[in-house]
């Protein structure tokens, strides 16, 4: 009679924990839910990279004024909320960053139903030597911009972008935060899933 007791005593415990666990998962995940642009932006931060490129130290906000159109204006791609791949190049747009364009480009495609997600842009200083009608055929969605070198130049400084040599990717997230940064050591695959975990952990 005892051991029945027992027994009947000791069974519910495990139906507990597990309800006692499935309880604090939920209750967690809406008070870790965030409320705010900043909040998202720090969770994003802290875990919307699977670290195939570099991580931007620190990461820089992207004023509305530095990347700008052919005819001087802002971007205007900037005040979407979509995610943004530019190709930074200096002087003549060599083999390395001939391979990043096209690189950006094969992701975009591949991104299937969020390609819309995703605007792309070409920022040279100076000449990069590329022909620019074959260029345009080659490339049709990609914005050609530019920029004031020294703001530019001003705007990296102490950070680890700062130190890259050659053509970079940068990659911005939809608040307009420089978040990562990809050379031709990173191959297209590694891109392609940062930027699905992210826009997954974005929505």
């Amino acid at each position: 009679m005892s051991d029945s007791t027992t027994q009947q005593t000791k069974t519910p415990w495990p139906v507990i924990i597990m309800v006692s666990m499935l309880a604090v998962v939920i209750i967690a995940g809406f008070l870790l839910r965030p409320q705010s642009e900043d909040q998202k932006a720090f969770w994003l931060d802290l875990l919307g990279t699977t670290n195939h490129g570099e991580l931007m130290n620190p990461p820089l906000d992207v004023e509305p004024g530095l990347l700008q159109e052919a005819d001087s204006s802002p971007w205007a791609k900037l005040e979407n909320s979509n995610w943004k791949l530019v190709v930074v190049n200096s002087g003549v747009c060599d083999l390395r960053c001939e391979e990043l364009i096209y690189l950006g480009r094969q992701v975009h495609a591949r991104l299937n139903r969020r390609a819309p997600l995703l605007e792309r842009g070409f920022l040279n200083f100076g000449d990069s030597g590329l022909d620019a009608e074959r260029f345009a055929e080659s490339y049709p969605d990609l914005y050609q911009l530019q920029a004031d070198q020294n703001a530019y130049t001003a705007w990296v400084a102490g950070s680890n972008l700062e130190s890259e040599q050659g053509a970079v990717m940068l990659l911005i997230n939809p608040i307009n935060i420089m978040q990562m940064i990809y050379t031709d050591s990173h191959d297209g695959s590694g891109l392609l899933e940062d930027l699905e975990h992210l826009m997954t952990l974005a929505n």
